[in-house]
């Protein structure tokens, strides 16, 4: 991981810290960071029926997509460095399990779990 990635990565905790990432703005716009460590945040809450733009950013050495098998969502493979952003709208409620996925080693330890609620 490089200078300007670790920087990215501590303002974005310290933002974490600051505001609690559990509950996405009413926009339910947020970040996902890819890192050697897992996922951050690796967990969220969604509403049903809104819109939501996820910005993924992966800072692990590996190539790596974010997915969400359930809901049928997933991002393009990304190198290290590169972001990209992946929408959808929540058509139903519940938890569901969100992962990295590796070329090389496909499903690993770097999941979370995306929660959707009612309106």
């Amino acid at each position: 991981m490089n200078i300007l990635q670790k920087i990215s990565l501590v303002l974005f905790l310290w933002l974490t810290i600051l505001f609690p990432y559990t509950h996405l703005a009413s926009a339910q716009t947020g970040m996902v960071i890819i890192t050697d460590i897992g996922l951050i945040p690796n967990n969220m809450t969604l509403k049903k029926g809104e819109k939501v733009e996820l910005i993924i950013q992966n800072q692990d050495d590996m190539v790596r997509s974010f997915v969400i098998p359930k809901l049928n969502v997933s991002s393009p493979l990304l190198m290290e460095g590169e972001m990209a952003s992946v929408q959808f709208t929540p058509d139903q409620t519940g938890s569901f399990h969100f992962h990295a996925n590796s070329p090389q080693f496909g499903n690993n330890r770097f999941t979370g779990v995306l929660t959707i609620i009612e309106k």
